[in-house]
């Protein structure tokens, strides 16, 4: 049991009836709140010739109450019924849990004791407890375990190193591609203004006018596509930055895992012969130290996410903001891909008539500057 990150667990996820009497004394000494009939027990418990690191509130518990169970049992031989009446008074807890309907024993458990939720370290070491495995081979193989998420946590850094990198490589291609969009069409407006102008002196051409309003439209659609690719390739940076967390998570817990199981494996080993405790012992440390491996793995793989992810953030942040100067300037929206570009293209020529009516209808009303700015923002074709 990981009681190293106390601070994440609520007291009403603690499992207390699961924990071992040095688990709940761990919990204690990191502040966290016990409730007094854990706590007492725990306390006497380590006290006691039969204290054993394997056995858990529970399992006391239940050896307490058969031997309860067979106190009673030889009273029943032995004494009349008013001595059975006198004794019942002293009879432990585990006996009135007989003695209670056993559909209301249910509701007691479900409203004091919540069901804890185990970590994958925590769920793997229960697992080879169930099994019968003894805490020397449970170290063993969580010796391997670590090893393994290490190896995995350091992988992943790498990974994410990299991912980092491309990002800020993306960023700088996008800055480099919006700098020489936005300044063709800075250049493709000042024509379009130099082209209205030479209009109203009476020297100039509609088509070259509209053709340097569609090459801006070009331009418009071009850099809006090239944010949304961007934008695309940063979201999946954030998508695989996210799936590295549980990777470090893993190196984590069966890092604090492993350390606990080789300083629990050591104290047990003081009661074996002298052969026993030096190979305990030497499991233990091994044990120690591949869990505080794993841990370091996963601290320094968890920062580089956090920077990574920081930093991938902000450059989707900056690629957005193009959005909005492109619009600002040609009229395309960012929301246009490429399928509603060739929609929009087409439905363009099919209006072009309507364009032609709008020119007719204003020509009189307006001057013909003010009539294609008006056209150029809402991005219809000049005609």
């Amino acid at each position: 049991m990981n009681v190293g990150r106390i601070d994440a667990i609520s007291i009403q996820q603690i499992n207390w009836q699961l924990l071992t009497a040095r688990q709940i004394i761990d919990y204690k000494n990191q502040g966290q709140q016990v409730p007094d009939k854990y706590l007492v027990w725990a306390q006497d418990f380590i006290k006691s010739i039969d204290s054993d690191d394997n056995t858990t509130y529970e399992a006391a518990q239940s050896i307490e109450y058969n031997k309860s169970k067979e106190t009673s049992l030889d009273n029943d031989i032995t004494t009349t019924n008013e001595d059975n009446t006198d004794n019942s008074e002293d009879v432990k807890e585990p006996q009135d849990i007989e003695n209670t309907d056993p559909e209301s024993i249910g509701e007691n458990i479900n409203e004091t004791v919540p069901v804890e939720t185990l970590n994958n370290a925590q769920s793997k070491r229960k697992e080879k407890e169930d099994d019968g495995e003894s805490l020397r081979e449970i170290a063993l193989s969580f010796i391997s375990y670590s090893k393994s998420n290490t190896v995995k946590s350091i992988m992943s850094k790498f990974h994410m190193d990299k991912i980092k990198s491309n990002s800020s490589d993306e960023i700088t291609e996008l800055d480099s591609n919006m700098q020489t969009i936005l300044n063709k069409i800075s250049q493709n407006q000042n024509l379009i203004k130099k082209g209205i102008k030479d209009i109203n002196d009476g020297n100039g051409s509609f088509d070259k006018v509209m053709q340097y309003q569609s090459e801006l439209e070009k331009l418009g659609i071009k850099g809006q596509n090239e944010v949304s690719n961007s934008e695309a390739m940063f979201n999946k940076y954030g998508a695989d930055l996210d799936n590295q967390i549980p990777i470090q998570t893993d190196a984590m817990d069966f890092g604090n895992e492993t350390v606990y199981i080789g300083k629990s494996l050591i104290k047990k080993a003081q009661k074996h012969n002298l052969i026993f405790m030096i190979i305990d012992k030497i499991i233990g440390l091994l044990a120690i130290s591949s869990g505080k491996l794993s841990q370091f793995a996963s601290n320094k793989g968890s920062s580089v996410q956090s920077i990574s992810a920081a930093v991938n953030s902000a450059n989707l942040s900056n690629a957005s903001n193009y959005h909005s100067q492109i619009s600002s300037k040609t009229g395309i929206e960012y929301s246009v891909n490429h399928q509603e570009n060739n929609t929009k293209n087409n439905e363009n020529d099919k209006n072009s008539n309507n364009n032609k009516d709008v020119n007719s209808e204003n020509i009189n009303n307006a001057s013909l500057d003010e009539i294609l700015k008006r056209k150029i923002r809402k991005g219809q074709a000049i005609e």
